[in-house]
């Protein structure tokens, strides 16, 4: 998921769901499975950044 993808996202679910912009957060990355780790290096600059092209990629458990 790029930085677009996830800010239209928010749009899309305060739009629809008339809910706040913290709460669409939470439930993006819960649905996404987006470590708050991965949140911050998405939208921070730094050596740990992620570029916008990026995808983040959704974890899958392997038993």
């Amino acid at each position: 998921m790029t930085k677009l993808e996830f800010i239209n996202k928010i749009e899309e679910i305060c739009l629809i769901e008339n809910c706040s912009i913290s709460d669409a957060i939470d439930t993006i990355m819960h649905e996404n499975r987006i470590t708050n780790t991965e949140f911050i290096a998405l939208f921070c600059k730094g050596k740990n950044s992620i570029d916008d092209t990026n995808i983040i990629p959704k974890k899958i458990n392997i038993v």
